[in-house]
Formats: C-alpha cells, structure tokens, sequence
C-alpha cells in the first residue's frame, strides 16, 4: 500500500473503535482478522470514515489498473508497428540496416514484447480482483461492470498468450479483443466514479483489523 494512503495503518485506532461501536455481526475476511461491516449498519459518527477508508482501497486498485492500461497501450504500440512492416522488414525498432543475422535478436524482442504484454495483463487482472474485493455488498447489476472486465481481460490474455511471435497474433482479434478491454474499463470506471458521489448501504466496507481478542 503506498505511503499515505488511508487505512489501517494511518489511523489505527478507528477499527478498534468500530469494532467496538458494532455489536451486532461483521463479515470475517479470509484472513480471520479483519472484518467488513455494512455501510448502512454504521452510526453517523463512523459512516463517513468507513466509506473514506473504503475509497482509499477502491482508488489503490483504481490507480493501479490506470498505470497497467498504460503501460499495456504502449506495448501495443510497438506490436501494432511490428505487424505494420512489409513483409521481411526487421521491426520493434531495429533499425533499416539490420540483416538476416538480427533475425534472433528479432524473434527475443518479439517474445520480450509478448512476455511483458503477459505479464501486465496478470497485473491488471490483480487490480480488478482488489476492485472486486473491495465492492462487496453491492447489488448484482453493481458488480457486472467488474466482471464484464475481468473477462474482457481473460480473452485478451488467451489470445497473447496463445501467440509464438508477433506475427503470429490474430490483428483483427487483437483490435476487437483490445476495444472490449476498453470499453469494459470505461463502464468499470463509471461505476467507481458514481460510487464515490452515492454510495449504496449495502456496501460491505472494509477491511478493518479485529481488536486483540475481538470477536
């Protein structure tokens, strides 16, 4: 969690507090020592801290995912060029003079790209199960948007993960495949957004940290 961030570390003394101010039951976490509550079983006096605390997780995984995207964006970049080249043109920025010598250098660079795509694919994928995490409580149709985008991003990751080089990798899919992560976001990113301005009681906010010997 970076520096600063509101949690349990910043303020230790709130979960205990709303641990508590809470006597009826909490949602154990997997962990068995910490715990969500219901937004709306709070008393005025903690809601507003409780929600702070749940954006303060919400954004973490928010920003994460923004980072990944971009980060994946230029990746594409440099697969898009590399599929744009005619046909036995060195590409991925090897320059006009190389030979057929390079062509191992070519097909490392190739398996480089396609091994980092791989790999930010996995990191956004854990920005959207901390998102998921952290939307507990919320009604069905609140969820879809996270769920659209978690299997927008299993197809992307089988198509480029299905690929021996870039030359291998379906453009056409790609593309398709690229616009549904896209677009999966953007509705994921709505629905953060309205979250933050009209929180439902239903949430399942958290985690906080059971007291020592809490129940």
């Amino acid at each position: 969690r970076p520096e600063g961030l509101p949690g349990l570390s910043s303020a230790p003394s709130f979960p205990a507090q709303l641990a508590a101010s809470q006597p009826g039951p909490k949602v154990l976490s997997a962990e068995q020592g910490s715990y969500f509550v219901r937004l709306g079983d709070l008393g005025p006096s903690f809601r507003q801290r409780a929600f702070e605390h749940a954006v303060s997780h919400l954004q973490h995984s928010q920003f994460q995912a923004r980072d990944t995207l971009a980060q994946l964006q230029d990746c594409f970049r440099l697969i898009e060029k590399a599929q744009q080249a005619p046909e036995g043109q060195p590409c991925l920025d090897q320059g006009s003079g190389a030979s057929a010598e390079d062509a191992a250098v070519q097909e490392e660079r190739d398996a480089g790209v396609l091994s980092r795509v791989c790999g930010l694919l996995r990191q956004l994928h854990t920005a959207y199960s901390g998102l998921a995490s952290s939307l507990q409580g919320l009604p069905a149709e609140l969820q879809q948007p996270v769920g659209r985008a978690r299997h927008s991003l299993c197809e992307l990751y089988g198509i480029v993960a299905s690929a021996g080089s870039v030359e291998e990798l379906p453009a056409e899919r790609l593309v398709q495949s690229r616009e549904g992560v896209h677009q999966a976001w953007q509705g994921l990113e709505q629905l953060l957004e309205g979250l933050q301005h009209n929180p439902p009681l239903s949430w399942l906010v958290g985690p906080f940290a059971l007291p020592p010997g809490g129940q």
